[in-house]
């Protein structure tokens, strides 16, 4: 490949002595016979080397995939006692704010999702959409405003 500066000139042609090109090829031709036994000594250990430090980072993930699940399940009750609770509707700040809490996040959409899932009746400033319905389209339209990176 040529590089700007060079543009214009030839390519150089790159050779090697024929004997340093010989020497070589023969370097790589030469198999080293190992016995069986040497072998097996040198594998052996480091088999069972690496065989530990793979054991060893299945008990870390594991350890920390329990971990965060004693942290989630620790904190989901309080999660949704915040997300069950219904403000007045002249509490809310603004359209899509369904917990009141001045923020439009991930948890007023999971609020208006267990809303209707329940059954519940449908209250007038749960349609945020602005289409006379309150329905799933209203949960994308509060869960994909929780997620914009424009806020």
């Amino acid at each position: 490949m040529t590089r700007p500066e060079n543009e214009g000139f030839p390519e150089p042609e790159l050779t090697a002595p024929a004997r340093l090109v010989e020497d070589l090829r023969r370097l790589h031709d030469r198999t080293i016979p190992v016995p069986a036994a040497t072998d097996a000594a040198v594998l052996g250990p480091a088999r069972r080397v690496l065989g530990r430090r793979r054991t060893v980072h299945r008990v870390r993930w594991v350890a920390a995939a329990a971990a965060a699940m004693l942290l989630l399940a620790l904190s989901l009750p309080a999660v949704l006692r915040r997300a069950e609770r219904r403000p007045a509707p002249d509490r809310i700040a603004f359209r899509g704010d369904l917990d009141a809490s001045g923020r439009i996040d991930i948890l007023d959409a999971f609020v208006l999702a267990r809303g209707l899932r329940a059954g519940a009746a449908a209250e007038e400033h749960w349609d945020v959409t602005g289409d006379g319905r309150v329905d799933a389209e209203d949960v994308h339209w509060i869960a994909r405003r929780a997620v914009r990176l424009d806020q």
